[in-house]
Protein backbone atom coordinates (compact mmCIF):
# COMPACT_ATOMS: atom_id res chain seq x y z
CA UNK A 1 0.00 0.00 0.00
CA UNK A 2 2.90 2.38 0.66
CA UNK A 3 3.88 2.39 -2.99
CA UNK A 4 0.30 3.14 -4.03
CA UNK A 5 0.25 6.25 -1.81
CA UNK A 6 3.71 7.22 -3.09
CA UNK A 7 2.49 7.11 -6.69
CA UNK A 8 -0.81 8.80 -5.89
CA UNK A 9 1.13 11.62 -4.21
CA UNK A 10 3.31 11.96 -7.30
CA UNK A 11 0.26 12.05 -9.59
CA UNK A 12 -1.59 14.52 -7.36
CA UNK A 13 1.41 16.86 -7.47
CA UNK A 14 1.61 16.63 -11.26
CA UNK A 15 -2.10 17.50 -11.47
CA UNK A 16 -1.75 20.36 -8.99
CA UNK A 17 -4.03 18.76 -6.40
CA UNK A 18 -2.06 19.75 -3.30
CA UNK A 19 -4.77 18.66 -0.84
CA UNK A 20 -4.75 15.13 -2.26
CA UNK A 21 -0.95 15.15 -2.34
CA UNK A 22 -0.84 16.06 1.37
CA UNK A 23 -3.27 13.26 2.24
CA UNK A 24 -1.31 10.71 0.20
CA UNK A 25 1.94 11.93 1.78
CA UNK A 26 0.53 11.35 5.29
CA UNK A 27 -0.66 7.86 4.35
CA UNK A 28 2.67 7.09 2.67
CA UNK A 29 4.64 8.07 5.78
CA UNK A 30 2.39 6.01 8.06
CA UNK A 31 3.26 2.75 6.35
CA UNK A 32 6.51 0.75 6.56
CA UNK A 33 8.76 0.19 3.58
CA UNK A 34 8.16 -3.10 1.77
CA UNK A 35 9.53 -5.03 -1.21
CA UNK A 36 7.62 -2.80 -3.65
CA UNK A 37 9.05 0.44 -2.28
CA UNK A 38 11.21 2.64 -4.45
CA UNK A 39 14.82 3.00 -3.32
CA UNK A 40 15.56 5.30 -0.37
CA UNK A 41 17.26 7.87 -2.62
CA UNK A 42 14.25 8.09 -4.96
CA UNK A 43 11.79 8.31 -2.08
CA UNK A 44 13.86 11.04 -0.48
CA UNK A 45 14.12 12.95 -3.76
CA UNK A 46 10.35 12.72 -4.24
CA UNK A 47 9.90 14.00 -0.70
CA UNK A 48 11.94 17.05 -1.64
CA UNK A 49 9.80 17.60 -4.75
CA UNK A 50 6.71 17.35 -2.56
CA UNK A 51 8.02 20.09 -0.24
CA UNK A 52 8.92 22.32 -3.21
CA UNK A 53 5.41 21.97 -4.63
CA UNK A 54 3.99 23.03 -1.26
CA UNK A 55 6.34 26.04 -1.30
CA UNK A 56 8.03 24.83 1.88
CA UNK A 57 11.41 25.95 0.61
CA UNK A 58 13.24 25.94 3.95
CA UNK A 59 12.11 22.38 4.64
CA UNK A 60 13.05 21.35 1.10
CA UNK A 61 16.56 22.76 1.55
CA UNK A 62 16.94 20.91 4.85
CA UNK A 63 15.66 17.74 3.21
CA UNK A 64 18.14 18.17 0.34
CA UNK A 65 20.95 18.61 2.86
CA UNK A 66 20.07 15.27 4.44
CA UNK A 67 19.99 13.67 0.99
CA UNK A 68 23.55 14.90 0.42
CA UNK A 69 24.76 14.18 3.95
CA UNK A 70 23.51 10.61 3.80
CA UNK A 71 25.10 10.24 0.34
CA UNK A 72 21.89 8.76 -1.05
CA UNK A 73 22.07 7.96 -4.72
CA UNK A 74 20.94 5.60 -7.41
CA UNK A 75 20.72 5.65 -11.20
CA UNK A 76 17.84 8.15 -11.03
CA UNK A 77 19.06 10.50 -8.29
Amino acid sequence: MRTIHYLRRKNALSMGDLALAEEMHRRFLDLPRDELADCVACESDMGMDYLIHLKKDDEAITHFGRLLDDNLRCKEV
